[in-house]
């Protein structure tokens, strides 16, 4: 089949997390990521990605926090319509990296979506610095032995903070 004027639209993010940890230790400037629509696929070599962003809160009390995602394959993360499937790829990034003067993470490279944040990342406070800018990025691509039928194509990646004993 060929690929014309493709539209891929992704929606995510539902964020699960422990509503004692949150309270008590880290709050988010909104629960979820917006949705994050990617830009129109026209020819079968065409990858296309975008991104969202969110605001984690954090405090000296956070040394132990990491964010995992939820891995299956064939599971709500990866882009389909119902009948076709894309590659689909994740990645992390935040605007710190925890270590020179911002609390943040190390970023993540783009991963199939069934790899995504295996191990999971863990995110680190610097001194006076309250807040991270956490930003999920999704790539998608055709399988190079299947072009996917035009049409809108949707995930949902779930993310989980927790905190972690030391």
């Amino acid at each position: 089949m060929r690929l014309k004027n493709s539209y891929i639209v992704i929606t995510l993010l539902a964020l699960v997390f422990s509503p004692a940890a949150i309270c008590a230790q880290f709050l988010w400037s909104s629960h979820i990521f917006g949705p994050i629509t990617l830009p129109k696929m026209s020819h079968r070599g065409d990858v296309c990605e975008n991104h969202a962003s969110i605001i984690m809160d954090v405090n000296k009390t956070l040394s132990n926090i990491q964010i995992s995602a939820n891995n299956t394959e064939h599971g709500p993360a990866e882009l389909t319509n119902g009948k076709d499937r894309l590659v689909t790829e994740y990645k992390l990034t935040f605007d710190g990296d925890g270590i020179h003067q911002h609390s943040g993470g190390a970023d993540t490279e783009y991963v199939d979506y069934k790899s995504f944040l295996l191990p999971a990342v863990a995110v680190k406070y610097v001194y006076d610095d309250n807040q991270v800018v956490v930003t999920l990025w999704v790539r998608a691509s055709n399988y190079a032995d299947k072009v996917a039928d035009f049409g809108s194509y949707t995930a949902t990646q779930t993310l989980t903070v927790s905190w972690i004993d030391p």
